[in-house]
């Protein structure tokens, strides 16, 4: 999955890339790449981005459209299978 994040919110997905399985990496704009994440960590993330692309299956069990739309992160779903 992946989230766009707003610039002013930097310090705080900072924090939360120590605490869960999500990567900032060193390119142009605020992106982070997730692994597999608890609703609660889902919950905390989704409420600091703009926008969430999910490319599990629908069927995962770590995907949580409800809570990531509640927040008002636009969530687009693109299953990916290399």
């Amino acid at each position: 999955m992946g989230c766009i994040s707003s610039q002013s919110q930097e310090p705080n997905l900072t924090a939360l890339a120590k605490q869960f399985p999500v990567k900032l990496p060193p390119i142009p704009g605020d992106i982070l790449l997730c692994g597999d994440l608890s609703k609660a960590a889902v919950e905390q993330i989704a409420s600091q981005t703009r926008g969430w692309l999910y490319l599990n299956p629908a069927t995962d069990p770590h995907f949580f459209p409800e809570t990531i739309s509640s927040w008002g992160a636009e969530l687009q779903h693109v299953p990916f299978n290399p």
